[in-house]
């Protein structure tokens, strides 16, 4: 274990807020699709880090987005699809030029096949959560 790796509650965190973002934002209207990543340029604060906002949605990683839309709908007030669920989210915050690094954290603390993200498949799977069709 290196001295910055995340610890496996974190892991777990992390996966079951990017499942849960990937799963919410799904089952939303196109409309409050929109709005949620109008947050996310929000919240970047115009640091796209040489994407357009185009880009963002063609060329991010599935995980990477999720990460930044859990934090958006968090900030709208949208709650997780699954009844009983809330945002697992680090504390964010403002960078001096300007954008946020809650999202950052939460990817980095995300393990596509680690064995928290597995239970954290499991966890979702027994309440209902189809977390295959979200990979």
């Amino acid at each position: 274990m290196g001295l910055f790796t995340a610890s496996r509650e974190r892991r777990y965190n992390a996966a079951v807020a990017i499942y849960l973002a990937a799963y919410t934002y799904s089952l939303l209207a196109v409309a409050e699709r929109s709005r949620v990543d109008a947050q996310v340029y929000a919240d970047m604060n115009g640091w796209l880090v040489g994407f357009s906002p185009f880009e963002f949605q063609r060329m991010w990683p599935q995980h990477m987005k999720s990460a930044w839309r859990a934090y958006a709908m968090s900030e709208l007030g949208i709650p997780p699809a699954i009844e009983g669920e809330v945002w697992r989210l680090p504390t964010s915050r403002r960078m001096l030029w300007g954008f946020k690094t809650g999202p950052n954290k939460l990817f980095f603390a995300y393990r596509s096949y680690d064995e928290a993200t597995s239970q954290a498949k499991a966890d979702l799977e027994s309440k209902g959560l189809d977390v295959q069709n979200l990979d």
